[in-house]
C-alpha cells in the first residue's frame, strides 16, 4: 500500500555505440529533477542484457554502462518527498537507436497528495488509512471507502503507482474525485487540496501545525 501522493521531466540520455546483442557496451546517462527528498533511477526488465556499470551521484544524476541482449529493458525513476513516493513509467532503452532523450516522468518541486493510504483491489481504489487533518481526512473519506474515479478517469484496473500518479501533484493544486462510501451504493464527488505529507504524520495530530 502507498500514500497517494504529477509527474513532469526527467531525462535519460542514451550516447550513440554499436548496438544489438553482444554489441558494445551503450552509455545510459540520466538527470532526475531537482526537489525535496530521495530520488533515483533503476533499471527494470533487463533479463539478458550485461550491466557492465551502474553509478548514480549524490545530486541525482548518474550513467549505467549495458550491452544490449533480446529483451526489453528500460529506466524507472522515482522521488520521495516525506511520506509520499511517486514512481515514473517504465522507459524502454531502444538497443537498435543511435541515441535516445527519454522522459522520466517525474515531478519537480514538492509533491502533494490526497492524504490517504491506499491499495488497487482489481475493481478500483480503496482507502485503507487517512492522515488527519490531512485533504482526505477534511473531505470526510474514510477507510473502506472506494475511489471509483480521479480527475474524470476511472479507476478501475489501475494499480497503485498508476493512481498515486494521477492522484499527486503540486501542494495547493486541486484533485477531483468520485468516492463511494464503504457499505453504500451512491457515489460523491470532491475536489481536494494537495498538500505535503510529513514522513512522520502518523506520529503528529491535526494539533501539530503541519
Amino acid at each position: 500500500m502507498r500514500l497517494a501522493a504529477l509527474a513532469m521531466i526527467g531525462a535519460v540520455v542514451v550516447a550513440p555505440g554499436r548496438h544489438g546483442c553482444g554489441s558494445d557496451p551503450v552509455a545510459v546517462h540520466w538527470a532526475v529533477p531537482d526537489g525535496p527528498g530521495t530520488r533515483g533511477v533503476d533499471l527494470v526488465g533487463c533479463l539478458d542484457w550485461r550491466v557492465a556499470s551502474f553509478e548514480a551521484a549524490a545530486e541525482g544524476g548518474g550513467r549505467a554502462d549495458v550491452v544490449p541482449g533480446w529483451t526489453a529493458c528500460g529506466v524507472q525513476g522515482w522521488r520521495q518527498d516525506g511520506a509520499l513516493r511517486v514512481v515514473g513509467p517504465v522507459v524502454p532503452i531502444d538497443g537498435g537507436a543511435p541515441s535516445q532523450v527519454l522522459d522520466l516522468g517525474l515531478p519537480w518541486g514538492p509533491i502533494g497528495g490526497i492524504g490517504a493510504r491506499i491499495y488497487a483491489d482489481g475493481r478500483g481504489i480503496r482507502i485503507d488509512q487517512v492522515v488527519p487533518g490531512g485533504p482526505a481526512d477534511q473531505a470526510g473519506l474514510a477507510p473502506g471507502d472506494r475511489i471509483t474515479e480521479v480527475g474524470g478517469q476511472p479507476t478501475w484496473g489501475l494499480t497503485t503507482t498508476e493512481f498515486v500518479r494521477a492522484s499527486t501533484g503540486e501542494p495547493g493544486t486541486d484533485v477531483e474525485l468520485a468516492v463511494r462510501p464503504r457499505g453504500g451504493d451512491g457515489e460523491r464527488e470532491v475536489t481536494l487540496s494537495r498538500t505535503r505529507i510529513p514522513a512522520d504524520w502518523r506520529s503528529r495530530t491535526p494539533c501539530g501545525g503541519w
